[in-house]
């Protein structure tokens, strides 16, 4: 059993899940697998994830037999994870090298956590943008419940 399976639902998304999957690949942590549920893509995600799948065999390609949705392929990739820790990550975003090791010491150190998230950054017309994107969330544990009410108050690719 690996300590986290990483979970993203994937379609057509062939312009960025090499550099999703690079970013994972350069993990300081390297005790993952890496569970890709393609939802019927009709670009060439399936060819793009296969390639390195055969590469590195902790990557594992699923395919819907039919469209499903987003919250069908996360829940059956989420099914099929072995880890310890379930991570997140949108099949167009990107993780820091140091996110898997950082989130992990975290939960390990603090078992009282259930879910955990993270700063993060946009990029918007090639420009890095975080402090008025991070105004946007709930900063305390007060803040994220009621948020939590209306909305989901955390960026997917945070979630540990």
């Amino acid at each position: 059993m690996c300590k986290i399976s990483v979970v993203t639902a994937v379609y057509n998304a062939e312009a960025f899940i090499g550099e999703t999957i690079e970013s994972v690949l350069s993990q300081t942590c390297q005790d993952w697998e890496f569970l890709l549920i393609d939802d019927c893509s009709s670009d060439r995600s399936e060819e793009v994830i296969r390639e390195f799948a055969q590469r590195d065999s902790r990557i594992r390609y699923y395919r819907n037999e039919r469209n499903q949705g987003q919250t069908y392929s996360l829940n059956k990739g989420i099914s099929l994870a072995k880890g310890e820790y379930i991570a997140r990550l949108d099949h167009d975003d990107l993780c820091l090298p140091e996110r898997f090791q950082l989130q992990l010491d975290y939960m390990e150190a603090h078992p009282d956590i259930v879910l955990l998230g993270s700063n993060f950054s946009y990029l918007i017309n090639g420009k890095v943008v975080t402090k008025e994107m991070m105004d946007l969330y709930p900063k305390n544990s007060a803040e994220m419940r009621f948020a939590a009410l209306f909305s989901c108050p955390m960026v997917h690719s945070s979630f540990f």
